[in-house]
């Protein structure tokens, strides 16, 4: 009887797609770059910038306010497609990766500064808000503005490539690019329904 081996050359065919994604450690990694930058700047750093922005974020997601679960997650989808869709229009030009890089770095100074906040002055009242609310819709945001900034930025290269004339059309079609950013308005609307949900059922825990 044949035993079944474990066909390496297979498995690394697999694999190596994945781990030759350079984009995306790059991305990720200016994604942490910004979350140390904001939680550096609202530790150490009182400026009334910073407090505008955590404000900002408190009345935009106060339940206990005007605030509705409906209008919450209707102005948190605004919110995430607008980011999602300004990643995709930069990608359709051609001097478009650099302003493209930034927008990780954006949303993690963004997140830094609002999760510090909480820490610092809440401490473990404001750690638990984090890990319960803020934390798993914050995690699959990201998700889709990694992968949207990729698409973005492999897009813009096939621009540039096309008007430097080193490519007759790009590797891949508007159609593809179009319908990928789709699915991740899909993904950033599936953040907000979680945002939405976790905060109903845990926001009375916290009163801050």
């Amino acid at each position: 009887m044949k035993t079944k081996t474990l066909n390496f050359h297979h498995l690394n065919k697999k694999i190596k797609p994945i781990t030759s994604d350079w984009l995306i450690y790059l991305l990720i990694l200016l994604f942490f770059a910004g979350l140390v930058t904001g939680v550096i700047l609202i530790k150490n750093n009182e400026a009334e910038i910073l407090n505008r922005i955590v404000n900002t974020y408190i009345g935009f997601t106060d339940l206990s306010k005007t605030n509705t679960s409906a209008a919450l997650f209707f102005k948190l989808f605004l919110v995430t497609s607008f980011v999602l869709l300004l990643t995709y229009f930069t990608g359709l030009c051609a001097v478009g990766i650099p302003f493209v890089c930034v927008i990780p770095i954006i949303e993690g100074i963004l997140s830094g500064i609002v999760s510090g906040y909480f820490y610092n002055n809440y401490m473990l009242k404001g750690l638990g808000y984090c890990t319960l609310i803020l934390y798993p819709p914050a995690i699959v945001f990201t998700i889709s503005v990694i992968f949207a900034c990729r698409n973005s930025i492999l897009m813009s290269h096939n621009m540039l490539n096309l008007l430097s004339m080193r490519r007759s059309q790009p590797q891949e079609s508007f159609k593809n690019y179009t319908f990928k950013f789709l699915i991740l308005i899909l993904i950033g609307g599936l953040s907000s329904l979680l945002f939405t949900v976790l905060s109903n059922l845990f926001i009375r825990i916290f009163s801050f």
